[in-house]
């Protein structure tokens, strides 16, 4: 059963590593995409993207210690803390004896990092464009929670997704109607899904190198 139980960690691990870096590569020509998006970031983004965080991880902690079986999620079925199948397996590498196991965790999420700005572009453009109306929003939020279901993270992060998902919906509608009255409704639609993954690009970097500092920390 041990032996089942490491290849399966394996295999997801190699699978977390071909996604973003098969992202990465698909996009190789057009890597400037990621500095577009990152001079974007503002300050007054940052503050709103910290108060998110910190609602999150309450909202998910309080659901995940006081609501029945929000707390599992498939991916507890081959790493026993769960987690996202994108990062835990190949953070799970930090408890390795060999320095050289350790040492990758860092690089891989250094990578992340990178293919961030086109992973959340094509989660924007699927879960919030087109979407002005607030019933057509909230609809698309809750979607955008429950996807991150196919991720492995349990039940209860799933549902508090559902918070940043309505932020950005909010700022898509907002940049969407500022924008309607000077410019045609193709462009105010490509700036406002521009607008918004400049914001979740920010939530998922944060995050992303918090987790990065703790591996370093592991070697």
């Amino acid at each position: 059963m041990n032996t089942v139980y490491i290849v399966f960690q394996l295999l997801a691990a190699g699978f977390a590593v071909y996604t973003v870096f098969s992202e990465l590569y698909r996009n190789k020509e057009n890597l400037s995409f990621i500095w577009s998006i990152w001079k974007r970031f503002r300050f007054g983004m940052l503050l709103q993207v910290l108060v998110l965080i910190v609602i999150v991880i309450i909202t998910a902690t309080f659901l995940n210690q006081n609501v029945p079986y929000l707390h599992y999620g498939w991916l507890n079925l081959i790493l026993k803390n769960g987690g996202n199948i994108i990062i835990a397996p190949v953070v799970a590498g930090t408890q390795s004896q060999y320095v050289f196991v350790r040492v990758l965790p860092p690089i891989f999420l250094f990578a992340l990092i990178l293919a961030v700005p086109f992973m959340a572009n094509f989660e924007e453009r699927i879960f919030r464009k087109g979407y002005h109306t607030w019933g057509k929003m909230i609809q698309h939020s809750v979607y955008f929670g429950l996807m991150h279901l196919a991720a492995g993270i349990s039940l209860a992060v799933a549902v508090t997704l559902i918070i940043p998902g309505l932020f950005f919906a909010h700022k898509y509608r907002r940049t969407y109607l500022r924008l309607l009255p000077s410019v045609e409704k193709k462009e105010a639609v490509k700036e406002a899904v521009l607008v918004t993954t400049a914001y979740h690009t920010m939530t998922n970097t944060i995050l992303i190198t918090y987790l990065m500092i703790l591996t370093i920390l592991c070697i």
